[in-house]
């Protein structure tokens, strides 16, 4: 059995279970968010996976240049979706042959300065108009397109997760069907 996510977690401001590994990061309240490039650059899923991990990771700063670069998923498949404990959508999409997690984070975990707030609210509003998470996995096999901005997460058996640990966190578009 794959063991999930299993982070220290806080209660944000609006009574929400939030994560706090590398969360400043995940949502864009961090010390280089000024840096990222929030102009999509479309790319794949194998090119993403096929990229070297980074030695170590900085508990409130972003590995260049994958974390300071957002990514556009085009037409993949949606396998896996869940409601984390941490109040995240755990979102596993594939290209036929790999996978790897995006996740899109409660808006009350988010930071309301967070230059990625309003868009993390538009893309978790376009998931919840078709789809219902739940604490546990529901399978899929729609056509997505996501756009998030490029983390490394560390590996620790999390479903759907990519063998160099690449991530989309937090994912700031979402639609489903083909060609959106």
């Amino acid at each position: 059995m794959e063991q999930e996510e299993d982070e220290e977690l806080a209660i944000s401001e609006q009574g929400v279970t939030c994560g706090t590994e590398r969360w400043s990061v995940k949502t864009g309240s961090d010390a280089d968010i000024s840096r990222v490039n929030l102009t999509s650059t479309t790319t794949t899923i194998a090119s993403l996976v096929g990229l070297s991990a980074p030695g170590s990771l900085p508990a409130n700063n972003r590995v260049s240049p994958v974390e300071l670069t957002t990514y556009r998923l085009r037409n993949v498949t949606m396998t896996k979706y869940k409601a984390e404990t941490d109040s995240d959508y755990h979102i596993v999409v594939s290209d036929g042959s790999r996978t790897m997690i995006v996740e899109i984070p409660h808006p009350g975990c988010v930071s309301g300065s967070s230059p990625l707030y309003s868009k993390i609210q538009s893309a978790r509003a376009a998931f919840d108009a078709k789809y219902s998470a739940t604490s546990s996995f529901k399978t899929s096999s729609d056509t997505v397109t996501v756009v998030g901005v490029g983390f490394w997460d560390f590996a620790h058996g999390q479903t759907g997760v990519a063998p160099n640990a690449i991530e989309l966190h937090a994912v700031t578009f979402f639609c489903s069907g083909l060609n959106c």
